[in-house]
């Protein structure tokens, strides 16, 4: 089981302050034998308003064609955090970011037939910021704690708590197509999918 600890912080602002001094989550296993393995990590960190989150992929010309949210941003080059909030319950969000900072964000089973796109109205919480340089591209944000309220009225983040969790990068339109995860994926399929919550690894909140 692949694990994380990610770290308390005072607010959004000490995130983004500390941000690159934090331990990275490598984004490293291609199981499907990718012809592209781009250098992927993530870095999170946490207090009881929520969950702040970066990503940094080392894709050079990363492919942004969609411009609208909730669009095919896995086309796109693509950061994606998959989390399940409640481990006791086979429920996850999907955070997928293109280069432009659009997101597509969707929450439910594992069912892709049964999942909820999300209002746009949510992503304006999150602060979402993109960029791309000369060797690399990035995404941060952050996700409220009443993001998952609505899920879960009970719903708190506290030291010690467990969250499953994967991390991607993939990109399905792009030149050489590619699917890596932080957490290896075990359910051997020959087509890519990450919608497995059984192979999410855990997030612990130190």
């Amino acid at each position: 089981m692949y694990r994380y600890a990610a770290q308390y912080v005072k607010d959004w602002e000490e995130f983004l302050k500390i941000r690159e001094t934090l331990p990275k989550a490598e984004v490293d296993q291609y199981p499907w034998n990718c012809g592209f393995q781009p250098k992927t990590y993530a870095q999170m960190a946490w207090n009881e308003a929520g969950l702040f989150l970066y990503m940094r992929a080392y894709e050079k010309n990363p492919r942004m064609v969609e411009e609208r949210d909730n669009g095919d941003i896995y086309m796109d080059s693509c950061l994606e955090f998959f989390l399940n909030p409640c481990p006791n319950e086979v429920f996850f969000c999907n955070f997928e970011v293109n280069p432009k900072g659009f997101m597509y964000l969707a929450s439910g089973p594992e069912a892709l037939d049964d999942r909820t796109l999300e209002d746009r109205s949510v992503f304006d919480n999150f602060e979402l910021t993109a960029s791309v340089s000369a060797e690399y591209w990035d995404v941060c944000y952050r996700v409220p704690v009443a993001y998952f309220q609505k899920f879960n009225p009970n719903f708190s983040l506290s030291a010690e708590k467990i969250l499953q969790a994967n991390f991607y990068k993939c990109g399905d339109g792009t030149p050489i197509p590619h699917y890596g995860c932080w957490s290896p994926i075990t359910s051997g399929e020959e087509t890519p999918n990450f919608y497995h919550v059984c192979d999410f690894g855990e997030i612990i909140l130190k």
